[in-house]
């Protein structure tokens, strides 16, 4: 009880002190007279990836404050230590970090959209932070990105703001992109090859009907049909399919969103949407879409095969009373 007592007592005093007039150095106000860049070779805020062993699930960065004004970025909590007091433009005190520290911050992820796709998506990693972190002008901090987010798939950003925008943790007004330097570690190429084994499953299931969709498949590999048992080895499954395949105006298409590596070199997933496009018995055009998760094998000639399918309609729309 005692020692909390001190924590928050240091915790007020550090608050107080925030609220002292600006030190000599510290920007004292919003329009500068000096050049808002310290660096002019660089950008105002920039991301640089720094060397980690390539075996890690998640890559560090380091973000810098290049501008002559402190910004702030949403994190999961509210950092003590390593901090200073600082006094904003407008007078706000608030404390800083000093430079170095590894926080958890916000990520805003964005999936690309495939033009021959409708699907697109946006993901927020930590979407539910309501804490900001100070970075002082010069400062840098670190922070990680989980590696399957660093794809050509993919777009990842670390949203901020200036001292002067109005404060807002859900509300971000600037960004910076997160651009990894390519370096392979083991799990990037297999992710990057999971994502384009799936895309050639979908193209040869287009072009090559029941042939392409069997092609695919690990000599056990599996499927699970919806409420039916499963279905397993490339004769069972082309059996099963084929008569769906063939029926005239059936187009069954999808695209992957996500891979995930489940054992670097040997097993991994993938997940997405599915459409499938057939004919009523009128000649009326019918349409149905879902989700599917798809488990990959890497065989020995260095091939992903499937080893298990499975997907699941969405649910119908309900249409009001």
């Amino acid at each position: 009880m005692k020692r909390n007592r001190w924590t928050l007592l240091l915790l007020v005093i550090c608050l107080l002190a925030a609220t002292r007039p600006s030190e000599a150095g510290e920007v004292g106000r919003c329009a500068i007279s000096g050049p808002s860049h310290l660096d002019p070779g660089k950008p105002t805020i920039y991301v640089s990836q720094l060397k980690q062993e390539p075996i890690a699930d998640e890559v560090l960065f380091s973000l810098r404050n290049n501008t002559a004004w402190s910004i702030a970025i949403p994190t999961e909590s509210f950092y003590i230590r390593n901090t200073k007091p600082l006094t904003l433009c407008d007078g706000r005190g608030v404390l800083a970090l000093k430079g170095g520290n590894e926080v958890n911050a916000r990520l805003d992820i964005e999936i690309l959209e495939d033009p021959n796709w409708p699907f697109k998506r946006t993901h927020l990693l930590h979407d539910d932070m309501w804490s900001v972190t100070w970075l002082p002008s010069g400062a840098n901090l670190i922070f990680r990105v989980p590696r399957k987010y660093l794809t050509k798939a993919h777009r990842v950003y670390v949203p901020y703001q200036y001292e002067w925008d109005e404060q807002d943790p859900a509300e971000p007004k600037h960004r910076v992109r997160v651009e990894p330097v390519v370096e392979a570690g083991p799990g990037s190429d297999d992710h990057e090859q999971l994502m384009a084994a799936d895309r050639a499953f979908d193209q040869a299931t287009a072009e090559k009907g029941i042939d392409g969709w069997v092609a695919f498949f690990a000599p056990n590999g599996s499927m699970l049909p919806g409420d039916d048992p499963p279905v397993t080895g490339p004769e069972a499954i082309r059996e099963f399919m084929g008569p769906t395949l063939a029926q005239p105006g059936v187009s069954l298409r999808w695209q992957p969103t996500r891979a995930e590596v489940l054992i670097p070199g040997v097993l991994g997933m993938t997940t997405g949407r599915w459409e499938r496009r057939s004919v009523d018995a009128e000649g009326k055009p019918m349409s149905r879409m879902g989700t599917y998760v798809t488990i990959w094998k890497k065989q020995p000639d260095g091939a992903w095969k499937v080893v298990f399918d499975t997907g699941a309609p969405d649910p119908p729309e309900t249409k009001p009373n």
